[in-house]
């Protein structure tokens, strides 16, 4: 009877221990869920337009085959991709798609004329992550949010050194 009766406690032990762990479990999965990273806020919000956003990646695809692609292009792409990662909600598809535009703009901009070079490798993946989501292919994993969000952060980091860069030179 006395071991009936230690299992017994081990086994409610358990039972509330087990419970208690989903219950933080769950809250740690919400507050994932919820956070976002805090980046700069410099662009205007806008809300995505989905024809626009085709005509963009046609544009971004035929400056990705040119040995040097117009800066003005590539800035004013990226601009637009800015507001819609500003008017987006993090680990939606219009998120991702605009982060991967950002992405695949700098890319391009710090690309060398040779179609081998890392960069257009980098831009063409970009390119690829925009196709898919344009396509209906997006993963809404919270991990795929959070690390939209700080490639994101990369990015606008990147166009700043860029932009520095480009004030600088002679």
């Amino acid at each position: 009877m006395g071991r009936f009766l230690s299992l017994l406690a081990l086994v409610v032990a358990m039972a509330v221990g087990l419970w208690l762990f989903s219950q933080k479990a769950s809250k740690d999965v919400q507050r994932v869920t919820t956070w976002q990273v805090e980046g700069e806020k410099s662009a205007q919000p806008a809300s995505l337009d989905w024809r626009e956003a085709q005509e963009s990646l046609a544009r971004l695809d035929s400056l990705l085959a040119a040995s040097e692609p117009a800066p003005q292009e590539l800035s004013a792409i990226a601009q637009k991709a800015a507001q819609w990662v500003a008017g987006s909600r993090p680990g939606s598809p219009e998120y991702r798609l605009a982060v991967a535009w950002r992405a695949a703009c700098l890319a391009l901009a710090q690309a060398g004329p040779d179609a081998s070079d890392p960069q257009r490798q980098k831009a063409r993946a970009e390119l690829a992550v925009a196709r898919a989501v344009l396509a209906g292919e997006s993963p809404g994993s919270v991990t795929h949010g959070i690390q939209d969000q700080l490639k994101n952060v990369q990015v606008e980091h990147g166009e700043q050194v860029q932009k520095a860069l480009e004030e600088t030179a002679p």
